[in-house]
């Protein structure tokens, strides 16, 4: 608790967690205890995010057939973010291939229009409401290459010069927190592209890396026996515009 709240962690604060539990070393409580503290730390009026995306097979999207459960499919984003989208007043969004979930203050409005979108990080998804409300990303034991709004950019950037998605829309289909089944239409990212992105390319990496400390106002310290960072999701944008 005292690493989190020496690095920046607040009550009140809006932020998306990116996590890594063996990056941590040994946790009492493992998973649970991490989700206990933030909340702690946090309270009723901040809002904990974190990404809930299932593991899909590349065929299963192509062959639209999948269904995306928001209450019962398994993430594969690791187990603080596994039993965080299990835990109580958690809301999760029914985008099905790149969910998010979500407790605390605006939780629901974050989440409830995600699956809408044309993309999964598009104008109405969590991360450009996340931006909205002035969050913050925070790491713990992993770096800075897992932030995932760097896919917000690549979506909503107008000079963004890869197309980084399949020509065409998909029909996949999810079942809702209430059991109803929704058709979503959304654009699926093409592997072809996969190691040009931007937190894939390790020299794209380093260059990124360094500049979320050269204009990003990144803060970075020790978790645990792991690293860990924390930084406005605005700069995160602001600093990719620059590069």
């Amino acid at each position: 608790k005292n690493d989190l709240i020496q690095l920046g962690v607040k009550e009140g604060m809006k932020v998306m967690v990116h996590s890594s539990l063996p990056g941590l070393g040994y946790v009492e409580g493992g998973a649970k205890t991490v989700i206990k503290v933030l909340i702690n730390i946090i309270g009723e009026k901040g809002l904990l995010v974190m990404p809930s995306a299932p593991k899909l097979e590349y065929s299963e999207v192509i062959r639209g057939d999948w269904v995306f459960n928001v209450r019962e499919t398994e993430c594969a984003t690791g187990i603080i973010c596994e039993t965080f989208r299990k835990s109580p007043d958690v809301f999760r969004s029914a985008h099905p291939t790149h969910s998010i979930s979500a407790w605390g203050s605006d939780a629901d409005w974050l989440v409830k229009d995600h699956h809408l979108d044309d993309t999964p990080f598009g104008d109405n998804s969590p991360f450009a409401r996340l931006m909205e409300l002035g969050g913050y990303i925070l790491g713990i034991g992993l770096d800075t290459r897992w932030i995932t709004f760097y896919h917000h950019f690549e979506d909503t950037y107008a000079n963004y010069p890869i197309q980084v998605y399949l020509p065409k829309k998909i029909l996949l289909h999810s079942m809702n927190a209430k059991g109803k089944m929704i058709d979503v239409t959304t654009y699926c990212h093409d592997n072809a592209v996969s190691s040009v992105r931007l937190n894939n390319a390790p020299s794209t990496r380093k260059i990124i890396d360094q500049a979320l400390t050269d204009f990003g106002n990144i803060s970075r310290g020790k978790i645990g026996e792991g690293t860990g960072f924390i930084i406005k999701t605005k700069s995160v944008m602001s600093t990719l515009e620059k590069i």
